[in-house]
């Protein structure tokens, strides 16, 4: 016995196109009409799918953070150099960042607003962040291991500063004139992992 006809939808497609919206537009200023005419889908295959507006918010973020936490464990990952690894990474930002209409960081733009303040949402940033920090740690401390950096580095403190280098790249990125501004706080983190 079935539960019903199948979904005429993908999923996951429209939880892509809802995290694009939500991100451009920001959780207060899209509204429930907004997402479901961009998705496709009618109010109730909304709500069974997906749950409340806010629901979706939380599935959406988690997303990006899967999505970006992949890429970014993947790029430090490539290669027998990490720190030539997260140089690329920071060159991939800085070029992205300034690109026209570049929209930013998913994570950031959610740190910018108030959605921080609701509990669910703050832990999935706070999730990201401490996951982000570890990644740079595994590939500073391999860089350590094959002796790319000294050991009297505090690895932990840099994989920490890399972490905030790349959200505020993200954030100035969005708004900066040209890229000098974000090239510059980039280059400087990175000089801190010279000897």
């Amino acid at each position: 016995m079935g539960y019903g006809p199948p979904k005429q939808f993908d999923p996951e497609k429209a939880l892509q196109t809802a995290m694009m919206l939500l991100w451009k537009k920001g959780y207060a200023a899209t509204s429930v009409g907004e997402i479901q005419q961009a998705m496709g889908i009618g109010r109730k295959s909304l709500y069974d799918t997906f749950g409340s507006k806010r629901d979706l918010y939380i599935k959406a973020l988690q997303y990006y953070v899967d999505s970006v936490l992949a890429q970014l464990k993947d790029s430090l990952s490539y290669g027998t150099s990490p720190l030539k690894s997260i140089r690329f990474v920071f060159k991939y930002l800085v070029q992205e960042s300034c690109q026209p209409k570049y929209q930013g960081c998913f994570i950031s733009v959610t740190m910018a607003l108030d959605t921080s303040a609701d509990e669910d949402i703050r832990k999935v940033v706070q999730h990201y962040l401490r996951r982000v920090e570890e990644l740079f740690y595994l590939a500073l401390d391999r860089a350590r291991q094959i002796g790319e950096i000294s050991d009297s580095k505090d690895i932990r403190d840099l994989a920490r500063v890399l972490t905030n280098t790349m959200q505020s790249v993200t954030m100035i990125g969005r708004i900066a004139e040209n890229s000098l501004l974000v090239e510059s706080a980039v280059n400087a983190s990175l000089k801190l992992l010279e000897d």
